[in-house]
């Protein structure tokens, strides 16, 4: 695996390459409130695009592998683009410019989304549920593993070298494993910008630890491989195990926090709490299902995430609007919804938090390390 993690190498081009897009899916409907309408909405920015969805409602392939490897021989496209049927993609022109990045950059064997870097910080900005995680990248970054969540390679070295079918690698690191088996050969493994939304409502963790041993035991000569679901190897999982792009908070961390949080007490901002509102936000939506739910990303880069008009999504059968803004354009907004509307805002600053929570009626205060301050309030009527 080569040392230089956390690197950068831009192409020097931004050359697009036709992809296939291969989804094995369980649930049609999220798929096509996902997936499938992101594919729609943006259909004209990539007209060569191919797109496969493998069904596997009926449990016909024993492994994500399995699947996306059977999509994968049906593909037409040089590259392909392996992603979850619960994602939203911002740009399908980032698809093709990743593809053309890593045509343009031999060193590498496969990029993704977001990974993680050897020194533990989350790689790439994307997302995930409702919050931003990792910062935005240019060309490509070198990472220790990437997320499955999307992830590119080329169709000749998937055909030469397809993923792992191994039944203890089924549904989890068929990824991580890919990268560790590049990175054997010489190659590195890269963070591309792929702008999505992952709207996961599950955390999926049955033998994950399985997974990650598994790993461990296959590639005993590899340095440790940092990933966004722990560390290979990994310590005993337990049942507080931390969602993805999730890095354990241990000592040293929660007493950062609570200073942290002892600074914001600035002004009356009403109760923090020491929490992820990726935990939180699933039962906020269930006890304020009779108001509109907004999610508002404070953000001073919104790129593809700030469209014109907001993303819906559903949640738990709820309808929510998601937004990515600058901060001055946020409290603007929060002056029309604050009224009418529960609101989730992320991604907020020492600073920003108490400006933004003044122009709340009892707004709850969260801190968690990895994403920074939020805060969720009800209507004000």
């Amino acid at each position: 695996m080569p040392s230089d993690a956390g690197s950068a190498e831009t192409s020097g081009t931004r050359r697009r390459i036709p992809v296939s897009v291969v989804c094995v899916y369980n649930d049609l409907e999220v798929r096509q409130q996902c997936l499938d309408r992101s594919l729609m909405d943006h259909a004209a920015e990539a007209p060569e695009i191919e797109y496969l969805p493998i069904d596997n409602t009926l449990s016909a392939f024993s492994s994500a592998g399995a699947a996306l490897n059977y999509g994968a021989r049906q593909a037409r496209n040089p590259y392909i683009v392996f992603v979850h049927q619960d994602v939203y993609l911002h740009s399908l022109v980032a698809l093709e410019e990743a593809a053309g990045a890593l045509e343009d950059s031999p060193g590498f064997g496969v990029v993704g989304a977001v990974g993680i870097a050897s020194n533990s910080a989350i790689v790439g900005r994307i997302r995930d549920r409702v919050v931003f995680s990792g910062p935005q990248v240019t060309g490509l970054s070198v990472v220790d593993s990437i997320d499955e969540v999307l992830f590119i390679a080329s169709r000749g070295r998937l055909l030469d070298e397809p993923l792992t079918e191994d039944p203890d690698l089924a549904w989890h690191a068929y990824a991580v494993e890919y990268g560790m088996r590049l990175g054997g050969q010489g190659l590195r493994v890269g963070v591309a910008d792929i702008p999505l939304t992952h709207n996961s409502l599950t955390i999926n963790l049955a033998r994950l630890d399985v997974a990650h041993q598994t790993l461990a035991r296959r590639y005993p000569e590899s340095p440790p491989i940092q990933t966004t679901c722990g560390r290979i190897p990994p310590p005993p999982l337990s049942p507080q195990a931390l969602p993805l792009l999730r890095v354990p908070r241990r000592g040293a961390r929660f007493l950062v926090d609570s200073l942290t949080l002892a600074g914001a007490r600035v002004g009356r901002i009403g109760s923090i709490a020491r929490s992820d509102v990726r935990r939180e936000v699933d039962r906020f939506l269930e006890e304020s299902s009779a108001s509109p739910f907004a999610i508002i990303n404070v953000t001073d880069a919104p790129g593809a995430f700030g469209t014109a008009n907001p993303l819906a999504l559903t949640r738990r059968g709820q309808p929510v609007t998601c937004w990515a803004l600058p901060v001055e354009e946020a409290l603007h907004l929060i002056t029309e919804l604050r009224d009418h509307s529960s609101l989730l805002l992320t991604d907020l600053s020492r600073v920003t938090v108490r400006s933004v929570a003044r122009q709340l009626t009892d707004p709850l205060v969260g801190y968690d390390d990895t994403i920074g301050f939020w805060i969720l309030s009800r209507p004000r009527s």
